[in-house]
C-alpha cells in the first residue's frame, strides 16, 4: 500500500507572511512586558521624596522624542531594557512558584504533623529548594539577565564552581552590573524634572494662590481663574518648547507658543484636553488616603494616564513646527474658544479639591498633574 502523498509546500510568500506575523506577535508581546515594567518602575519612582522629579523629567524626555520627526516609535525610551528586565522578572517568578509551594507544604506540615518525620522531610525539602533556586537566580541576574541565563541551572552551577576557584569572575560580574547603571543619564533626566518642575510651577502658582484666596476674596479668585486659564492654555505647549530646547527661559517664550498654537490649533486643542480630560479621574485618588504600601499602585494609574498626554503634546508641537504656514482664522478662532470650559472644567475641580480632599489647600498647589509631578502626593510625602 502506497503511503498518502505529501501536501504542497506552502508557497515561499505565504511562509514570509507567516513567519512575519509570528514576529510582529512577539515583538507585540515582548514591547508590551517592557511597557508594563516600565510604568510599574516609573510609579514606584514617582512615590519616593525628590526621586520622583525623576519621572516628569522622563515624561519630558518623551515629549521631546514624540516631537521629532518619525519620533512616535522610539517616544518612550528604555522599553527594549524594561522588556528584558520583565521577561526575566516571570521567568524568575516560574522558578520560584516550586519554592512557594514547598515552603506552603512544609508550613501545613508543621501544623498538621509536628514533631514528625514528615515535617522535617518537608522543611528539609523546602530548605534544599529555596537554597538551589536561590543560588541560580542570583548567578543568573549576576550574569545578565537574559532568557538563555535563567534557563540553564546547569551553567549557574558551573559558573557557581568556577567562581569558587577563580574569585576574580564574582568581581567583575558585580563591576559590570555597576557599570550597567547609568547614573549620568539619571541624573540628567532628573534635572530635566527639577527644572520643568519650577518653570511650570512659576505660572500655576499665581492663579493657584489668588483661587485659594478667593474664598474671601471673590476678586482675587476671578483674577486666579484668568491667570490659571493663561497657564493652561500655554503649558502643554510650553512644557514640550522647554523640553526641546533645555531651556528654563524657554518658559518665558510666550510668542514661540502662539506660533506653533497658530500652525495647528486643532492639535494644541486635542492636547489641552487630553492633559485635562486623563488628569481629572487622579483627583478621585484625594477622597481618601491610600495606605502607605498602596501609593505606587495609585501612582501606577498616574503615570499611565499622564504618558499619553505629554506624548501627544510632543507629537503636536512636532507637527505645528514642521508646518510653515498658519491655519486658516476660521479654524483657529473656535478652537480658542473651545479652550475655554476645557480650562474653566479643569479649574473648578482643582478649587473644589480642598473641600473633598484629605490634603487641604496644599494639593490646590502642587498636586496639579496635568503640569506638575505625576504622582499623588506632590514632592512630600
Amino acid at each position: 500500500m502506497r503511503p498518502p502523498p505529501l501536501p504542497p509546500p506552502l508557497p515561499q510568500e505565504r511562509l514570509s507572511l507567516i513567519r512575519r506575523a509570528f514576529r510582529a506577535v512577539g515583538w507585540t508581546v515582548v514591547r508590551g512586558i517592557g511597557l508594563v515594567m516600565l510604568l510599574v518602575g516609573l510609579a514606584i519612582l514617582s512615590t519616593l521624596p525628590l526621586l520622583q522629579f525623576a519621572v516628569l523629567g522622563y515624561l519630558l524626555e518623551a515629549a521631546r522624542r514624540a516631537s521629532l520627526p518619525n519620533g512616535l516609535r522610539r517616544a518612550l525610551p528604555g522599553v527594549a531594557e524594561a522588556s528584558h528586565v520583565g521577561i526575566g522578572v516571570i521567568v524568575s517568578l516560574i522558578f520560584l512558584l516550586p519554592v512557594w509551594i514547598t515552603a506552603d507544604r512544609a508550613f501545613a506540615a508543621s501544623l498538621l504533623a509536628p514533631g514528625t518525620e514528615i515535617e522535617r522531610q518537608a522543611i528539609r525539602v523546602a530548605a534544599v529548594l529555596r537554597w538551589l533556586v536561590g543560588i541560580h537566580l542570583v548567578i543568573a541576574w549576576l550574569k545578565g539577565g537574559k532568557l538563555r541565563h535563567l534557563l540553564q541551572p546547569w551553567a549557574s552551577a558551573w559558573w557557581l564552581i568556577k567562581a569558587i576557584f577563580k574569585p576574580s569572575v564574582v568581581v567583575e560580574r558585580a563591576r559590570s552590573a555597576v557599570e550597567a547603571v547609568r547614573a549620568e543619564e539619571f541624573l540628567k533626566i532628573w534635572w530635566l524634572g527639577v527644572r520643568g518642575f519650577v518653570g511650570s510651577l512659576l505660572w500655576l502658582a499665581p492663579g493657584s494662590f489668588c483661587l485659594a484666596a478667593g474664598r474671601n476674596a471673590p476678586l482675587l479668585g476671578v483674577l486666579g481663574v484668568v491667570l490659571l486659564l493663561v497657564a493652561i492654555y500655554r503649558l502643554p505647549f510650553l512644557q514640550v518648547h522647554f523640553a526641546r530646547t533645555g531651556r528654563l527661559s524657554a518658559f518665558l517664550e510666550g510668542r514661540e507658543v502662539r506660533r506653533l498654537a497658530k500652525n495647528a490649533p486643532l492639535l494644541r486643542l486635542l492636547a489641552t484636553i487630553f492633559a485635562v480630560a486623563l488628569a481629572l479621574p487622579l483627583y478621585g485618588f484625594k477622597i481618601e488616603p491610600l495606605p502607605a504600601g498602596l501609593w505606587w499602585l495609585a501612582a501606577l494609574f498616574f503615570v499611565g494616564l499622564m504618558a499619553p498626554a505629554k506624548v501627544f503634546a510632543g507629537l503636536a508641537v512636532g507637527i505645528a513646527d514642521r508646518r510653515t504656514e498658519p491655519a486658516w482664522r476660521l479654524l483657529r478662532f473656535p478652537c480658542w474658544l473651545l479652550m475655554l470650559p476645557v480650562g474653566l472644567i479643569y479649574i473648578g475641580v482643582l478649587f473644589l479639591t480642598p473641600y473633598v480632599g484629605w490634603n487641604g489647600a496644599l494639593g490646590m498647589l502642587l498636586e496639579q498633574h496635568a503640569f506638575l509631578l505625576p504622582a499623588p502626593l506632590g514632592p512630600i510625602q
